[in-house]
């Protein structure tokens, strides 16, 4: 047996561990990042109970589905409606706007009288 086969194994695995230094530092630098990844995920996932929660009682109970329907159906026709006539919805909205622009002004010094008047204790 040659007597320097244990000192060329100990200096292989010595320049194998050096050589694998870097990659060693780069996973030990990962750690931090990866440990606020995992509480992230683990905050969003505490969520998941509530919503299958939630799902469930949507599941149990769509009887509010075929109203909602009704609504939505009224929904659309209003705005497809609007959307033909979009020169009345103009000439409604400058009524609007006319019928607005003064009280604006009055709604502001009915504001600043509010704010003048002694404040009520509730007794």
């Amino acid at each position: 047996m040659n007597p320097l086969r244990p000192v060329w194994r100990v200096l292989r695995t010595g320049g194998e561990t050096i050589a694998a230094l870097p990659d060693i530092v780069k996973a030990v630098l990962v750690l931090p990042r990866l440990s606020e990844q995992l509480a992230h995920v683990c905050r969003n996932t505490d969520a998941l109970p509530g919503m299958v929660a939630q799902l469930e009682r949507v599941e149990s109970d769509t009887r509010v589905l075929p109203i909602m329907k009704d609504e939505f159906v009224l929904v659309r026709t209003t705005v497809v409606r609007m959307q033909g006539d979009t020169e009345g919805v103009a000439a409604t909205l400058d009524q609007l706007a006319r019928v607005a622009e003064p009280l604006s002004g009055a709604a502001k010094r009915l504001g600043r009288i509010s704010d003048r008047l002694p404040q009520r204790n509730g007794r």
